[in-house]
Order: C-alpha cells, then structure tokens, then sequence
C-alpha cells in the first residue's frame, strides 16, 4: 500500500499523447526544491491551504465500511460499485445500498495486521462482460505476507459473486518487510495486465538499492499476460510479452524465490526506480500512465509516462527522493523526473493518486489529474499549463485518503479510512472498526455547496 514508516520505530498514519522525448529526464536541481513542470527545476508555487476557495464537494455515497481502499467498476451497465476493503473482502454497492452477500470474501487468506498489508485492488478483465474474470492483489497470510494475484470467474449461478473454486494463483513475490507492498493493479489500453511492487525495503534502502535493480521485482511496474489458456490444476502461470527488458516468455510457475535474483534482469519489468507506486492509473481518453510514488520522510512525488511510451523508464528511488539527491557524493542526471511534488510539511506526509477527471459532470475539469494527502485528506487537482503544470488546493476529504477509482457513471470516487483493522484478530462485527466511507467527486455549485 501506500504509507510509510516514520523512522524505525513509528508509523506516519499514511501508511496525453505527448512523444515520449518530452518526458523529463532529471538534472540535479537544488536540494528540497518542490517541482512542477517539464523539468526538475521548474517551481511548483506555494501549497494552497485549506482555506484557499474549494471548487469540489464530497458527497458522501455510504459509509459503514471497514478499511476501504479502492473502488471500482467493471463498466458493464450494471451500475455496480466494487469496494475493496483491505481487510479481506470486496463489496457492491448498487442501487443505493451494499448487496448482503460480498462479492468475494477472502479474509482467512489475507493479511492486514500491518498498515500496509492487506487486500488492494480489484481489476476486471478488458473482455470481463463475456469472460467474467477478474483479478484481485493481497499480501498473503499463509505466504508470510507475499505480495500474491489471484484470478477469479465469476460464478455463473449468482453474478454477484466470484467463484471461490475457480481462484487461480497469477504471481506471487515475497516480501522481506511487511511495509512498501505496492499493490495496485491495473489493465492498460494493450490489454496487459500492470502490477505495482513497492521496494520492500527498510527507510533509504542504504545496503541493496532494489529499485534500480533489474534482477529484482521490488519497486517496479510489472507488465504481464493473463490471455493464455487457464489450467486450474496448475501449470501456466501467465506470459510476459515484449517489454522493455526481455520477453515474451511463458511462466509456468507463479512463485518467485528472492535467491532467484542476481542473475538477469527480469523480462516483466516495465518501469523502475519507484519506491511505492501507491494507486497507479490509467487515464481512459489518452492511455496516459500516472504514477505517484510514496516518498521516504522529505518529499512525494508524482510521475507521468505518456500512452505508447516503450516503458523502461527509471523514476530514481532511492537516489533521489522526488527532488532531492540522497546521495552524499551527488546524483547523476538520466532518470526520469516528477511532473509534481509536495514536501512533508503542515502534516502532509504520503501521496494517493486518484485519477484524470472524464466525467461529465464537470466538463472543466476534464483531463485534469486529482490527488491527495493520506495524512491530511487534501486533495489537489493538476492542470496543465504551457509545458508545465499547476497544482490546486480543492477539497480536503479527511485524514485516511486512501484510494479512489471510477464510478459505473465514469465520475470519480474516493475513500477514507483508519486502515488499522487486523482481520485475524479483530471482531469484524465490531461497529467501531466501521468508519470507513466512500465518497463521490463532484463540482461545487452555487445550489449544492
């Protein structure tokens, strides 16, 4: 997920069809400078504050909800919302209310007793309306917390409910820490499959620098094939096509040993030199690639690839730190530079992406990127501007912004939680667990706001 940990001891309650040469490649700008733009030494302006004039309102869509981190549609014309809740279990919100039965209840497998484990994400296959596959991220119980994708079909019988017999295991990578698991996981416009891994590291990653190291998965994008033939007694695991650093190659085995590594760079590397790609997304007019990426205890960041880029770019965790070189004898330039960053400052602490505006409920903002502040629930839309970008203060949704997604009406959602609920231990009766909520992102208008 997308937190941190606050030294060694203490949590920080976190946790476009350009060419691709516009891409900013990283110079070696002044330590700290907070940066917006084509380059890393264009200046963000000051940080809008809460009292700065808000242009969105939350609308609250329910509530009652324990730990939710995403929300998602599989846009079939059902008007279903898909709720996932970290501690294990995937909702549907239709018709105005949660359906009683969840769509898929894995609380027994997953881990949350930590801040950042947990279930993550949810993806629906680009032909799920005929194939009714989807694919949900975990860090698994039994697998000592390993980062885990799992393929589902939905149950022919009841439609609202996946398949608890058809589960097949797509990856899984283990984790040294319990912190920095990425897990978001989303198709992209070529119909493969995208899988963020955070670094899995402790704070700087001073021995390894995983990251930049291609024989390792941690602090990557991965880029896979699930479109092969399914064998649930085994077997075929998923395909890697041509990516940046090999393939295409079939993977039959979906288990990756950590003495595997120091060989060769892994083929399924489509992007690294990111820390934790917390709530990565597509944008669904231009195939654009957002990426924010959690930062250490300095600065966040948030990174652009731009639709039919031929990946491999190197973001440059942990040699720089949104703007800032980490490294005592200084920081060559060649890795690709953030759009825009905020430091860790008036309790702003870890990044949450939430998407580009394409609804139609407010055609202004249309193409414009929402994020936000875990810590502090501020909430920024970022508008280009020239060969630049300007990042604006609208809404604050609360502390615990843990996520977002689209709505089956194509307007943007968000979540709010505590994120502490241990699914092992806790009661999960337990009205006090259930603070989580959803809201809905709409324009503030003079009769509404």
């Amino acid at each position: 997920m997308h937190r941190r940990m606050l030294g060694l001891v203490a949590l920080m309650l976190v946790i476009g069809c350009f060419p691709l040469s516009l891409a900013p490649i990283r110079a070696a700008p002044p330590t700290g400078t907070p940066v917006a733009g084509q380059t890393a030494t264009t200046p963000l302006g000051p940080l809008a504050t809460p009292d700065a004039q808000p242009g969105v309102r939350l609308r609250k869509v329910v509530g009652g909800l324990i730990d939710p981190v995403n929300v998602r549609s599989p846009r079939d014309g059902s008007g279903r919302l898909f709720i996932v809740e970290k501690i294990g279990r995937i909702l549907i919100w239709k018709d105005g209310k949660i359906l009683p039965q969840p769509f898929l209840d894995i609380t027994g497998t997953v881990t949350s007793a930590y801040i950042e484990q947990g279930l993550f994400d949810i993806a629906f296959h680009p032909d799920f309306v005929h194939n009714g596959l989807v694919y949900v991220s975990l860090t698994h119980f039994i697998a000592n917390g390993a980062l885990t994708i799992f393929e589902y079909h939905i149950d022919p019988a009841h439609p609202e409910i996946a398949d608890p017999a058809s589960q097949r295991v797509i990856l899984v990578t283990p984790r040294s820490v319990v912190f920095h698991n990425g897990g978001t996981i989303a198709f992209g416009p070529d119909g493969y499959l995208y899988v963020g891994v955070g670094d899995g590291a402790p704070p700087y990653d001073v021995i390894r620098n995983r990251s930049e190291d291609l024989t390792s998965f941690d602090g990557k994008i991965l880029r896979i094939d699930v479109n092969r033939p399914r064998n649930y007694q085994g077997g075929f695991a998923y395909g890697v096509p041509k990516n940046p650093f090999g393939g295409p190659v079939i993977r039959n085995v979906a288990y990756h040993e950590l003495q595997a590594e120091g060989k060769s760079p892994w083929p399924e590397i489509w992007a690294y030199g990111l820390r934790n790609p917390w709530h990565f997304s597509f944008d669904p007019k231009t195939g654009d690639l957002w990426i924010p990426d959690v930062g250490q205890d300095k600065m966040e960041e948030l990174n652009l690839q731009p639709a039919g880029s031929a990946g491999g770019q190197n973001y440059g965790w942990r040699t720089w730190e949104g703007t800032i070189c980490q490294n005592t004898n200084g920081c060559a330039p060649g890795s690709v530079a953030p759009i825009a960053t905020f430091p860790h400052q008036d309790g702003l602490c870890s990044i949450t992406g939430l998407g580009v505006y394409r609804g139609t409920a407010a055609s202004a903002w249309d193409g414009d990127y929402f994020y936000g502040d875990f810590c502090t629930g501020n909430i920024w839309r970022l508008t280009r501007a020239g060969q630049g970008w300007t990042s604006t203060w609208v809404a604050n949704a609360g502390p615990g912004l843990s996520g977002s997604g689209y709505g089956p009406d194509g307007e943007l959602y968000i979540t709010t939680c505590t994120c502490t609920a241990d699914s092992h231990a806790a009661d999960l009766d337990d009205p006090a667990l259930k603070t989580g909520t959803v809201w809905k992102l709409e324009p503030l208008t003079a009769a509404g706001g």
